[in-house]
């Protein structure tokens, strides 16, 4: 049996924590310490934010959007940040593309497409997301509609699921 490596390729020690990353590109996995996973991740352009920025970067947000919730309205003391368009899908991670969101609404979205935001205003296919507009629960219903229909295109359907397993 092979011995398990105790530094990474920079002479760093692993300690108990080892983190790995998978190259989309070369479908390659390697193992990284926590000093190289930083080094990993700042090459990919991810912002790296210090506690004191992130809680101010979170205040900012809060007073901009009112404590109000930009997809139903409710007002939520412990809402979360959301990015309009996806992180995981390219989506910018700054002010610009984030808003305050309560967690219902937060969960609900996830990371389905089709949402944009530009001068503040954010848009779902070209619909604008506002009172008066699509909001709320009708907005929160075309959402769990999209995901779906996507679902079933990949044949994922949870009825299916269910026939296929007979677990309920």
């Amino acid at each position: 049996m092979a011995n398990k490596k105790t530094h990474c390729i920079r002479g760093h020690d692993f300690s108990k924590t080892a983190y790995y990353y998978t190259n989309p590109k070369t479908g390659k996995t390697r193992r990284f310490c926590r000093k190289c996973r930083n080094i990993v991740k700042k090459k990919q352009g991810r912002l790296h934010l210090t506690p004191a920025m992130r809680e101010f970067r979170w205040r900012k947000i809060k007073i901009r959007d009112k404590g109000t919730c930009r997809y139903c309205g409710e007002v939520t003391e412990n809402g979360q940040l959301d990015h309009v368009e996806p992180h995981s899908n390219g989506g910018a991670d700054d002010v610009t593309n984030m808003v305050w969101s309560c967690p219902t609404c937060n969960q609900t979205k996830s990371s389905e497409l089709g949402m944009m935001m530009e001068n503040g205003i954010i848009y779902w296919h070209g619909e604008e997301v506002a009172p008066g507009m699509l909001y709320g629960p009708p907005l929160m219903d075309k959402i769990k509609q999209q995901r779906f229909d996507r679902q079933k295109e990949q044949g994922l359907h949870i009825a299916d699921y269910k026939e296929r397993t007979g677990r309920y």
